[in-house]
């Protein structure tokens, strides 16, 4: 019975050790393909976000030399006027539109002129032209910006660049998202804070989480994990699949808003909330490994019992201390001794005694008490 016993807990623990084997495949597959969605976002990110600098640096000394270039034709077109107005255009040129340096340089410059409106209206209205300059440059930049920061060469250039990054960042977003349909997993896919326990307080790291990230209300997310419970479902793998969609839909989008510095900062934490999310997906499995699995515990635990009760009466029964063994009962039998019958009941001792004297006529029982005498 006890090596039956053995041999069931044996297979079982076979069979459950197949499976701990499945989970750590799982495991290592889906970190493998979470890091490598992770890793190329970070790519596709970074390269999109240097392209929209150097792209915003070229724009910004474009802008400067257009600006240099209206002020040096301003000037001269100022200069025609008088000798009066050429010094006023050169200061208000000098001083970017300041009204009020350009009515006290042409005061200095003539009193009489600035009193008459005909020669004073020409020396206002030329402050306003080169004032206007700064402004126009910057509608200029925002219209430009609209239009994005990349011209079509630069935009056809990186986009072969990133393309095998997206075959390989969504592939591995599939793969991720084809781990959590498995119905094998500790978790499943169900709704977030369903079938926890309520009194269970949440992970700290769950926390932490939930503060940085803000995907979930703060009292969800004290039932959504619970850190001491093994293989119990938790809200990490539905706000992770969230986070991915999100984190790819940070990446879509025109270049120069995707090589944003805001944007860049939100890629970003999405994707270390999916780092930590990714984390918290893992907990459940290992605990599962480790802890085995419930469908087998039970069986294995009464199995082991009963090979141990078993045990211990083996045990009990060898080392208890045996009964003196009572004397036989005679036993009557038939035996003819030198020709002479005798029907009566013999011991051993009394068969032992006859020695050679007797043979067996008739049945001998088997409740003889053995003994060996000559000639039996």
């Amino acid at each position: 019975m006890i090596a039956a016993v053995l041999a069931v807990a044996k297979l079982i623990a076979d069979k459950e050790s197949k499976i701990s084997d499945f989970r750590k495949d799982w495991i290592n597959s889906y970190r493998a393909a979470l890091s490598e969605m992770l890793g190329e976002a970070y790519v596709i990110a970074g390269r999109i976000r240097i392209r929209a600098k150097h792209a915003q640096f070229a724009k910004a000394n474009r802008t400067d030399a257009r600006s240099a270039a209206g002020g040096a034709t301003i000037a001269p077109a100022a200069g025609t006027t008088s000798s009066n107005s050429v010094g006023a255009g050169s200061h208000t040129t000098l001083l970017t539109g300041s009204l009020v340096q350009v009515v006290v340089t042409v005061s200095k410059a003539s009193p009489p002129e600035v009193a008459s409106p005909a020669t004073a209206q020409p020396s206002v209205v030329e402050p306003d032209h080169s004032s206007g300059s700064d402004v126009a440059a910057g509608a200029l930049a925002e219209e430009s910006e609209e239009e994005g920061l990349l011209s079509a060469e630069e935009i056809l250039d990186l986009e072969q660049e990133l393309t095998s990054h997206w075959n390989t960042l969504r592939k591995a977003h599939r793969t991720v998202l084809l781990h959590m349909n498995f119905n094998e997993t500790a978790w499943g896919t169900r709704a977030l804070g369903e079938g926890t326990n309520h009194r269970a307080k949440a992970a700290s790291v769950w926390q932490s989480i939930v503060s940085s990230c803000g995907v979930v209300d703060q009292d969800k997310a004290a039932t959504a994990y619970d850190a001491s419970k093994n293989g119990d479902p938790s809200g990490a793998a539905v706000l992770l699949v969230d986070q991915l969609e999100d984190l790819v839909g940070k990446l879509l989008g025109e270049y120069h808003v995707v090589g944003g510095k805001a944007r860049y900062e939100e890629i970003k934490k999405a994707i270390d909330c999916s780092t930590l999310l990714g984390n918290l997906v893992l907990k459940p499995e290992w605990n599962r490994i480790k802890s085995g699995e419930p469908k087998f515990k039970f069986v294995v635990f009464g199995l082991w019992a009963l090979a141990l009760s078993g045990s211990v009466a083996l045990l009990y029964s060898s080392l208890s201390p045996r009964k003196a063994q009572e004397p036989a009962m005679p036993t009557t039998i038939i035996v003819q001794v030198k020709e002479k019958r005798y029907v009566e009941p013999l011991t051993c001792p009394k068969i032992i005694a006859l020695g050679e004297e007797w043979t067996a006529r008739g049945p001998i029982s088997s409740n003889l008490p053995w003994c060996h005498p000559p000639g039996i």
